[in-house]
This record gives C-alpha cells, structure tokens and sequence, in this order.
C-alpha cells in the first residue's frame, strides 16, 4: 500500500499547489500612443484614464520610426506638454528612454507647480546620476546612472502614506534610491511637462533623447510591478533594456 491508499484500495489524490495570479497593474492615468500621433503641431493622444492629448507646439521633438512603432526624438530645448495636472496624492511616472548625449541639465519629467514642482531629471553626481525630488526644498533621491545610448526604463514612485522614503527611484525595475518629500499639492500647479522644467522656449534644460514610452498612474505601484512594467515597455518597443 503507497503512502497516499487506504486499506480499501481508495488512494487519496496528492493535491496539487495553486499557481498564485500575478497582481494586475492598474491602469494608468497617461498612456502615450506615439503611433497614433498628429504631426504640424505635434500632438500625441493618451489612452490612459484620461485621453486629453499631450502637444509639443512650436517646440516639436520628431515623430520617428522605431521597430514596428513610433517614438518622439527630442533635442535639449523641446517639450512635450500637457494640460492635465497630477492630481493630489501618490503617483507612479514611468519613461522609456534612451539618451543620445549627456548635455543640459536633463531633466525627464516634471508636474509643474509653484513654486515646488515633483521631477524626475538627470544630474549631480557626475550629471548621469537619476534624481528625483522636489525642486527648491533640496529633498530628493538620488541614485543609479543614465548611460549614454542605451535604453533605459526609468521611473519614480512617490507614496506620501510612508512613514518614509516617500519617492522611490527605478531603473530598469531595480529601485536605485529612496528619499523623503512632502505631500503633492497641486494648487497652482497648470498641467505636466516632458523635458523641461518650464514652458519658456530654448531653456535647454531637458534631454536630447529618445522617447519611446510615457506612463502616468495616480497611485504608487510597488516594485514588483514596476519591475514588471519595465520590462513590457521595452518588449512592446522592441527594444532590449541596457542595450542600444
């Protein structure tokens, strides 16, 4: 008699471990469609949550090629904007970029707001080391490093419930460093910006780059699932993360 029979020659079934589903992201507030972009102005819809689109005006990045799809080239001085504005609360910002040159003060992302707006931007030490934090308070994560032409899936999470550690840094899925920041306040805030820090033209303060994923979630993901995002923008791309 095995292990697992009774003596009337039932066996009793082993039971099988229950595969654990996976948490499913959330959908995001900005999602932006680069495919489905409109050139002469640029404007690129969102398929997020919210669907205002995302223009570029006289300062347009170029609508180009990239595998299957499409992705924005950006030189140091041009913006992508946006009239919608980070709402209150935790929030999750996720790009997929590959920098074409170290110049400027490189800045990804901000929410603007006065006089203290959230960014995410390239900078001391060394102007490759990732930053994020909220500008004029001197608060902010630092950690990692951009490396010139390759990709790279970059993302901060802020989450204010935290005891600390309220913005946390990822590259390629790896959270890199943690800072404190005081809770978002959106008052007097107008919209969200992609590489600059102000709307003003020929600041050159952003990013000559590659732009090939934007993501915006109102809510702080945990890292599982930023790792896990990270590597589908990449996939979804066509491009392999480290890689040129």
């Amino acid at each position: 008699m095995n292990a697992f029979g009774y003596g009337h020659g039932y066996g009793l079934r082993q039971r099988r471990p229950r595969a654990r589903a996976e948490p499913a992201i959330p959908d995001p507030l900005i999602r932006l469609d680069f495919n489905a972009a409109t050139m002469t102005p640029l404007a690129v819809p969102s398929t997020g949550t919210d669907a205002t689109p995302w223009s570029a005006g006289a300062d347009e990045p170029a609508l180009i090629a990239l595998g299957q799809g499409k992705a924005l080239r950006f030189t140091t001085t041009q913006i992508l904007e946006s009239a919608v504005t980070l709402p209150a609360g935790p929030f999750t910002v996720l790009l997929l970029v590959k920098n074409e040159s170290l110049d400027g003060q490189g800045v990804y992302f901000t929410a603007r707001s006065s006089p203290l707006p959230y960014m995410l931007w390239r900078g001391q030490p060394g102007g490759t080391a990732l930053n994020a934090g909220t500008a004029g308070n001197g608060s902010r994560a630092v950690g990692g490093a951009v490396t010139l032409g390759v990709w790279r899936a970059l993302c901060v999470t802020f989450d204010p419930v935290l005891p600390s550690n309220h913005l946390t840094v990822f590259i390629d899925g790896a959270p890199v460093a943690s800072a404190d920041a005081p809770v978002w306040d959106p008052a007097g805030s107008a919209g969200m910006l992609i590489n600059s820090i102000y709307r003003d033209e020929g600041t050159g303060d952003g990013n000559a780059m590659i732009l090939a994923a934007f993501e915006v979630w109102t809510g702080a993901l945990p890292a599982p699932l930023v790792a896990r995002r990270s590597a589908s923008v990449a996939a979804e791309a066509g491009v392999a993360l480290g890689r040129p």
